[in-house]
C-alpha cells in the first residue's frame, strides 16, 4: 500500500482532504503493480500559495525548467521522491469529474515519473541540429525540449489511466484541458508573425493534444474528442491544426519505449514534420531568441 504524507498550506476543510486522499488511494490500488511506496501530497488553499511555494523551491534546488505553477495540480520529483501539489480553490472551480481526472492524472505521474531521472533530459540530436541550422538560442532550444518532455509524459499517463478503465473522468479532464486559455490566445496573437514564436506556441499545446490522443484512438467518444481538439486549436490556421493532429497520431504510434526514448522519438518527428517546415518558411540570418 502506498503511504501518503500530507502537508497543508492555508485553510482547507479536513473533509475535502479526506475525500481526495480516498480517491488517490483507490487509484494507487487499481494501478497496481507499481513501485510507489511513499508520496508527498501538498494541499494549498489557493493558487497564490502554490505559486509562491514553487518560486521558493525553484530557487532552493536551482531548478531552471519552465514549470508552470499556474496548473491546478503539479507533480515533480526534484528531491528524488514523488510529490503532488494541489490548489484546492482551482479544483473546486472544476466540475466533479474533471477534478477527479486532474488528481488521478497526477497519481499517474507519480507512478510513471516519480524519480529525478524523469526531470533530466539531454538535448536530442535532431533538436540540436535544428537549433544550429536555424540559429536558435540555447534558451529557446531548452524551452522546446521542456515542452516536448511534459507532452510525452502526459501521453504516457493518459495511456496508463485509460488502459485501466478511467474513462469518464479522463475524457472530462481532457475536454477541459483542450479549451485554449487566454494566455494561449494572447501568445499566438503576439507570436504569429515570427516563426520561432509559432513553434513555441505549438509546442506549448502538445501537452493537451497528446493527453487526448490515447482516448481519441480508443474511446467510443472519439468523434466528440476529435471535435474538441479541432475546436481547441481553432485559433491556429486550419492546415496547421490538422497537421498537429496528424503528427500527434504519428507520435502515439511511434512512442513505445521508455520515457527517455519516447522524448527522442518525439523530438525527431516534431523537428522533421512540424518545426523545420515552420522555421523554413521564414528563415533568417540573425539569431532567434
Amino acid at each position: 500500500m502506498t503511504r501518503i504524507v500530507v502537508s497543508k498550506y492555508g485553510q482547507i476543510r479536513n473533509e475535502e482532504i479526506a475525500s481526495i486522499l480516498e480517491l488517490m488511494n483507490e487509484t494507487y490500488e487499481r494501478l497496481q503493480p507499481h513501485e510507489v511506496e511513499l508520496v508527498d501530497v501538498q494541499f494549498f488553499e489557493n493558487q497564490s500559495l502554490l505559486r509562491d511555494f514553487f518560486r521558493r523551491e525553484k530557487r532552493r534546488y536551482g531548478i531552471t525548467d519552465d514549470l508552470d505553477s499556474e496548473f491546478p495540480a503539479i507533480h515533480e520529483a526534484w528531491r528524488g521522491l514523488p510529490r503532488i501539489s494541489l490548489s484546492i480553490d482551482r479544483l473546486d472551480q472544476m466540475n466533479d469529474l474533471a477534478a477527479k481526472g486532474t488528481v488521478r492524472h497526477e497519481v499517474g505521474h507519480s507512478i510513471l515519473h516519480g524519480s529525478v531521472e524523469y526531470y533530466i533530459f539531454e538535448i536530442p540530436e535532431s533538436l540540436a541540429k535544428l537549433g544550429a541550422k536555424r540559429r536558435l538560442s540555447t534558451e529557446c532550444i531548452r524551452s522546446i525540449l521542456y515542452l516536448i518532455t511534459i507532452a510525452v509524459k502526459d501521453f504516457e499517463v493518459s495511456y496508463l489511466l485509460f488502459g485501466h478503465e478511467y474513462k469518464d473522468d479522463q475524457i472530462t479532464y481532457v475536454m477541459d484541458l483542450l479549451k485554449p486559455s487566454t494566455g494561449d490566445l494572447e501568445s499566438w496573437h503576439l507570436a504569429n508573425a515570427h516563426a520561432v514564436g509559432r513553434v513555441l506556441c505549438i509546442s506549448g499545446r502538445l501537452k493537451d493534444l497528446l493527453c487526448a490522443i490515447p482516448m481519441m484512438r480508443a474511446s467510443s467518444d472519439s468523434r466528440i474528442l476529435d471535435e474538441y481538439v479541432i475546436s481547441g486549436f481553432s485559433y491556429f490556421p486550419p492546415e496547421l491544426s490538422r497537421k498537429m493532429i496528424d503528427v500527434g497520431m504519428e507520435l502515439s504510434n511511434a512512442m513505445i519505449g521508455s520515457t527517455h526514448q519516447n522524448v527522442q522519438i518525439a523530438a525527431n518527428i516534431l523537428c522533421e514534420r512540424l518545426f523545420e517546415p515552420i522555421l523554413g518558411e521564414h528563415s533568417t540570418d540573425r539569431k532567434i531568441t
